[in-house]
């Protein structure tokens, strides 16, 4: 659009009165001059000058334009009269000149861009009333004051009903604990700040320094702090330091979606195996727990992976006749050694998942007892990548002091998992009905590398299993022990160097063993008991102390064994206590 040169703007510079005006018009009154800082005094010193009365200040503005008034005509023709070119001149002038004057204010106003869309042409647009509808324009004022949001568990941002600025979440780091007064000097309770944090914004952020320093802060809570529904706690991505009391919880959850990431725990004060010394206590007193997440978590150890910073217990529920736990998620966590149960549930069902959990007691000093990983009861739980690695020398430690323990549940999943050199079993299952396991490890293990014992329906691929005949070590310990089981399919990677038997079946009814058998001081496979059609197919079975295969169960059969005197096929055993 064209512009008519109708008005003129000018910024003061503290020295200029005298202004052009860059247009022509009619009559003075016709000229309109206003300034931003306020009233005007001005003169006409031509027709095409102003001057006003005082310099112009700079950051002031003056505005000169042109205001044709259209109240009444500017010549006024009559019947007979005679009349001029400067009268015809003077009334289509004011015609024009106001035709001009519309067609710059227009110009100079909201309007369509060439692409269809609205152009304030970079000026701002003021004077507007707050939003009713969800495509409504919004001011600074509403922005900055009125939208709110809610930080739920995972760190994810909705609109909700907790009072914090957008602006500020979108300025800062998450609502942090010391702006409610926490120290992190590692002696001052942080607890009750911790719990105005949550409570205010539903998430609490432990920063790595203390406030206002460059030194690592030391985050003491002298008692629990009990996590409400999608509360969560997160520190920085270098893990920030909590430190436990002695004789209490550090975080407990007693509601949904609540979260704990980012965070090294210091639980050297701990003093027993109590559960009202757990550090992530999951409480199901009240109801069912859901959606509850740990992730990028360690627990007790130093920066430095050296200094020993543990206690008993890491992370445990708190058992309930009825209640459960659903959508439990522990992820990249790791566990340097306990005293008492690093990780033991009680009630943890559907949709939960262990993911990359480490519990390692190579550094810890005392013999642990028992299990690194322990469930009772519980469905539904899938396990991906998680390890527990032993104490002291090859050969040492408690026969209860299980990498994998499971007694009662069903539907259990894991893959790539292990145990190796604890000083009971890698994996042991008890009273469970539904395994599956893919590519398992135990090795080096005080005990029977696996266990199971009242199980069914049990699938297993590229199992390894490898015990320490060449080490010291309990005697007559198998790679893999069935007892009063049934209904399994175990392919077998490698069962070698054991003890005991590479497989022993106790009571085994309809089950298959395939895979590579040898090196163990036993039996390579063994029957015991009342076991019956049972059978060893696809396996290579090589330079077993006892011997190849032992069998006392009826309708049991060898099939494609390839065996250190021979291959062996079509083999059926009558049950006589046939060895081969």
């Amino acid at each position: 659009m064209a512009f008519y040169n109708t008005f003129a703007n000018y910024v003061g510079d503290d020295s200029t009165t005298d202004f052009a005006i860059p247009f022509s018009y009619i009559k003075e009154s016709d000229v309109v001059v206003t300034r931003q800082g306020g009233a005007v005094s001005y003169i006409f010193l031509d027709p095409q000058t102003i001057r006003i009365s005082a310099p112009l200040a700079t950051g002031d503005s003056l505005k000169i334009e042109r205001d044709t008034s259209l109240s009444e005509k500017a010549v006024v023709f009559n019947n007979g009269s005679p009349f001029t070119a400067g009268q015809m001149n003077t009334g289509f002038n004011q015609l024009f000149n106001a035709m001009q004057e519309a067609s710059d204010t227009a110009g100079s106003q909201l309007g369509i861009s060439n692409d269809g869309q609205w152009d304030a042409l970079s000026r701002r647009i003021t004077n507007l009333p707050n939003p009713t509808s969800n495509q409504d324009a919004a001011t600074k004022a509403y922005v900055d004051s009125a939208v709110l949001i809610q930080v739920e568990a995972g760190g994810s941002l909705t609109r909700g009903a907790v009072a914090r600025p957008l602006i500020q979440i979108l300025r800062d780091t998450p609502p942090s604990i010391s702006d409610f007064g926490g120290s992190g000097d590692g002696s001052t309770s942080d607890t009750a700040a911790a719990r105005s944090c949550l409570d205010t914004y539903g998430v609490c952020y432990l920063p790595y320094y203390k406030p206002g320093t460059y030194t690592r802060a030391t985050w003491y809570f002298g008692s629990e702090v009990r996590l409400l529904a999608g509360q969560c706690i997160i520190g920085s991505e270098r893990k920030s330091l909590v430190k436990q009391a002695a004789g209490d919880n550090v975080f407990v959850f007693r509601e949904d979606r609540g979260g704990i990431k980012n965070i090294r725990f210091d639980a050297s004060a701990q003093t027993s195996n109590d559960v009202a010394e757990v550090t992530i206590l999951l409480d199901t007193t009240n109801g069912w727990l859901q959606d509850i997440s740990v992730e990028n978590v360690e627990w007790g150890i130093e920066e430095d992976k050296t200094t020993l910073k543990n206690g008993y217990n890491f992370i445990s529920d708190i058992p309930h006749a009825s209640n459960k736990i659903v959508g439990l998620k522990v992820n990249s966590t790791k566990v340097w050694g306990a005293k008492g149960y690093p990780v033991y549930f009680t009630q943890v069902f559907a949709d939960s998942y262990f993911d990359r959990v480490l519990v390692d007691w190579t550094r810890q000093s005392t013999t642990p007892t028992v299990p690194a990983f322990s469930f009772v009861g519980g469905e539904g739980i899938f396990f991906d990548y998680c390890v527990a690695q032993g104490w002291g020398t090859v050969g040492s430690g408690d026969p209860g002091a299980h990498a994998f323990s499971f007694s009662g549940g069903s539907a259990l999943g894991m893959n790539n998992c292990r145990g190796d050199n604890v000083g009971g079993n890698a994996f042991r299952f008890y009273n469970v009905s539904g395994i599956e396991l893919a590519t398992p490890i135990g090795s080096l293990c005080g005990e029977d590398q696996f266990v199971f014992d009242t199980v069914t329906r049990v699938s297993c691929t590229g199992l390894y299993a490898g015990g320490r005949n060449t080490l010291s070590g309990a005697a007559n310990k198998s790679g893999l022990y069935f007892k009063n089981t049934s209904r399994f399919n175990i392919n077998i990677s490698t069962s070698e160097n054991n003890t005991g038997d590479g497989v022993l079946l106790e009571n085994v009814i309809g089950s298959i063993v395939s895979g590579s058998i040898g090196g163990n001081t036993g039996f390579g496979v063994r029957e015991s008991g009342s076991s019956n059609y049972n059978g060893v197919t696809s396996a290579t079975l090589y330079v077993n102390g006892a011997g190849n295969g032992y069998f006392t169960g009826a309708s049991s059969f060898i099939d494609g064994v390839m065996r250190n005197s021979g291959v062996g096929s079509g083999y059926s055993v009558p049950g006589a206590g046939t060895s081969w």
